[in-house]
């Protein structure tokens, strides 16, 4: 990680690829190689998501087209994107995968540690609570149990999830990022108990 590299930056880069993996799964698109080599940073350390030359747009839950499961950087995939042997993955499964993918790539970018292709990671007795957590709840080994990255964004922003972390955020500069990028429906109000 770079020297100016800070709790509040990485959130923001948290934060940033969930909210860049959202748009495309609203787009039916998958990633497919989501790793920490495939996310660039700007001036201001914040993550754009870039090739996508495994990437698939699929039409409906069923389009099987070419989306075949085991390619990708293998330290990266889901278990059963590793165990497909050539076979097909839907959009539903291929979306789960990319969460998985999220996972191991978010533990990477905090721990600085590189994922191991026949061994998950482990989360540090250090390791900010609430993100630890969401890593577990997003490497689930069974994809059903994976949350959307449309969950995954609502609890980001969520005050409770960020006052667990374990650690100050710069919350005006949290706030600047997630209003130049985040959908507003994403964005916890706090004179209710639900998202607008």
């Amino acid at each position: 990680a770079p020297h100016e590299w800070t709790n509040t930056k990485m959130y923001i880069n948290l934060l940033g690829i969930a909210l860049g993996m959202e748009y495309l799964h609203s787009q039916q698109t998958v990633q497919r190689d989501l790793k920490p080599l495939n996310v660039f940073m700007n001036d201001l350390y914040e993550p754009i998501i870039s090739d996508f030359g495994l990437s698939k747009v699929l039409l409906n839950d069923k389009d099987l087209s070419n989306s075949i499961a085991n390619e990708g950087t293998q330290s990266y995939m889901a278990p059963e994107q590793l165990i497909a042997d050539g076979s097909f993955f839907n959009l539903y499964s291929s979306k789960r995968a990319d969460v998985y993918s999220f996972a191991i790539s978010i533990h990477h970018l905090f721990t600085g540690d590189a994922p191991s292709i026949k061994v998950k990671p482990s989360i540090p007795d250090d390791f900010p609570k609430t993100i630890g957590l969401l890593i577990e709840a997003c490497w689930d080994n069974s994809p059903d149990m994976r949350p959307p990255f449309e969950i995954i964004l609502r609890m980001l922003g969520h005050p409770i999830f960020i006052e667990n972390l374990g650690y100050e955020l710069d919350m005006e500069r949290f706030k600047e990022y997630q209003k130049k990028v985040v959908d507003e429906s994403f964005i916890y109000d706090e004179n209710s108990l639900i998202f607008e």
